[in-house]
């Protein structure tokens, strides 16, 4: 049987709770990190070319997924290969610019230099890894596609030059810091569209890890097939069956329907190459070439992660604060409604993809305290405005949550 790295990955990591995408994903971040900017399509009528880099970000409730242990993981091999800079502990977003900007000594595991801005942000709770500043969002946004030079202005007014840019992100974090971790820029402006989600709300299975065995030596066939990888230089080549499978999806597919409008379903064919080229990767004897089997699941993958993304603008879109559009819309359903009183149910039926429950909650509270809607019935509730609410609507006055 052939070796793959994330069979074997997987096969060494069994005992561990962490789910399976978690692992698998980090893996992946893993591979994009050593191939650097060495290995890559190349679009000449278009002077760019499309890296393998990754940003990742798993996602989980504190401690009951082991959000952790795939990081750590992703984290020891790219010590044990020391090809690519490392960027972790808590940093600000100009320290970083100037890392990748800096030609980097390593020791171990043998003594090289490490030049140009190819390296991976590395981090287990996200939350926790830039100090505070509005800039980081366009920062990482900017820093994603490969660009040849790239000088960027710092807050100090140094100026640093980026060459041969290639960044990766592999980070966690608790699913309740993405209401105060993106803003809604980074929501429809670009950085969540270009960041792989992966989300999970319990462990695969439970294991305290006291009959663990394994060995340093397990992991030797891991970093040897990253050696490997890390050698490799040049464009890659797609089988010409893949070619036309590529271009029939990205043709026939129509990536408006069911958008998130985060931007992901406009680049998911660029993800799709990007995770096929990975695919490819993590086999033996991998040589520059991608199959149509590597581009089938690619897509695959790619395609069922959409879901992650209409959850998120559920999650952040919605639920910082934005509790005056909530009782905008609320009034407004409840003005058009025929029969004049809706249930809570009901509301929220009509809201759906356009609030979360805590804004939703915050909505009616503020309205009902403020008079604008009444509470009738006791068996069943139901909402509907009151005198001075449908007065606010007609008379075309904005909702502030006082009484006019």
């Amino acid at each position: 049987m052939k070796f793959n790295f994330v069979e074997k990955l997987l096969e060494l990591t069994k005992i561990v709770e962490s789910p399976t995408s978690y692992l698998e994903w980090a893996a992946y971040a893993t591979i994009a990190a050593v191939l650097r900017h060495n290995v890559y399509y190349n679009f000449p009528a278009r002077r760019t070319k499309i890296m393998p880099n990754l940003y990742v970000l798993i996602v989980g409730d504190s401690g009951s997924t082991r959000k952790s242990t795939p990081l750590k993981v992703s984290n020891f091999l790219l010590k044990q290969v020391g090809n690519t800079k490392l960027i972790e502990g808590r940093v600000s977003i100009q320290g970083v610019l100037r890392d990748l900007a800096e030609i980097k000594q390593v020791e171990k595991p043998i003594r090289r230099s490490i030049k140009y801005a190819s390296g991976i942000l590395y981090s287990e709770e996200l939350a926790a890894f830039f100090v505070k500043d509005p800039s980081v969002g366009s920062i990482l946004t900017d820093i994603y596609d490969y660009k040849e030079e790239h000088p960027i202005v710092l807050k100090t007014q140094d100026t640093v030059k980026l060459e041969k840019v290639c960044v990766n992100m592999l980070s966690a974090t608790n699913s309740a810091f993405l209401q105060d971790m993106f803003t809604k820029t980074d929501l429809y402006g670009g950085l969540v569209g270009r960041t792989i989600f992966i989300m999970e709300d319990k462990a695969r299975h439970k294991d305290l890890g006291l009959r663990d065995t394994g060995k340093d030596e397990d992991w030797n066939e891991l970093i040897s097939h990253l050696f490997y990888l890390s050698k490799l230089e040049g464009p890659i080549q797609l089988a010409e069956d893949a070619l036309d499978f590529m271009e029939d999806w990205y043709n026939n597919t129509d990536f408006t329907l069911s958008e998130s409008k985060t931007g992901f379903e406009p680049r998911a064919h660029t993800h799709a190459l990007k995770l096929a080229l990975i695919y490819a990767a993590c086999e033996e004897g991998f040589n520059l070439s991608v199959t149509k089997a590597h581009c089938e699941r690619a897509i695959d993958t790619v395609t069922g992660l959409r879901k992650n993304y209409h959850k998120l603008v559920i999650s952040v879109g919605y639920s910082q604060n934005d509790t005056r559009q909530a009782m905008n819309d609320i009034a407004k359903i409840l003005f058009l409604s025929p029969d004049g009183a809706l249930s809570r149910e009901e509301i929220m039926r009509r809201m759906f993809g356009r609030v979360d429950a805590e804004s939703f909650e915050k909505a009616i509270a503020t309205l009902s305290q403020s008079n604008l809607i009444e509470l009738m019935g006791a068996n069943r509730p139901q909402y509907r405005l009151s005198a001075i609410g449908r007065q606010t609507i007609l008379g075309e006055l904005i909702i502030t949550g006082k009484a006019q």
